[in-house]
């Protein structure tokens, strides 16, 4: 029950990122779309760089040097790649590196599931970063922050 107003809020906020799409840029920060991108790819690029700053702003984790890179795929991918060949109820994934992967059922620009997807790998994306970050300066946190996801992602898929 405590988590329904986090969920009300996190939804809240990735409406309102939706609605300012094309808008201008969340002024509170710093995130620059993908450069060089023409027609309705450079929206989506837009978009993305929206949802980023929205899950900046709500991880409070530092906006990373450049955004991920944001693959569609059909769910086939994740069936095979995120769920261990095992039909699972995932939509979205972030293996660590530099892609996320959307369902390609899926809009972020009309649905706000889907761009809530997005904010949600983006806060993981976010994290692999900050924790890159604090690996080159010495620290074990990443590995800790890996094997606890891998035990919380096995666990998610053993209850769905």
């Amino acid at each position: 029950m405590k988590m329904l107003p986090v969920l009300f809020a996190v939804a809240a906020c990735v409406l309102v990122a939706t609605a300012a799409f094309g808008k201008g840029r969340n002024p509170n920060v710093d995130v620059v779309p993908v450069a060089d991108v023409e027609g309705s790819t450079a929206e989506q690029a837009e978009l993305h760089a929206a949802l980023l700053s929205w899950a900046v702003t709500l991880s409070g984790l530092p906006a990373p040097d450049r955004p991920p890179a944001v693959q569609r795929r059909p769910h086939a991918f994740f069936v095979g790649n995120a769920c261990g060949g095992h039909e699972c109820k995932v939509f979205g994934w972030f293996p660590s590196g530099e892609t996320i992967y959307l369902d390609d059922r899926l809009e972020p620009r009309d649905s706000l599931l889907a761009a809530s997807i997005v904010v949600h790998e983006m806060v993981h994306y976010l994290q692999y970063q900050a924790a890159r970050r604090s690996w080159r300066t010495g620290t074990r946190r990443w590995v800790r922050m890996r094997r606890c996801s891998r035990r919380s992602s096995a666990r998610t898929r053993a209850s769905g």
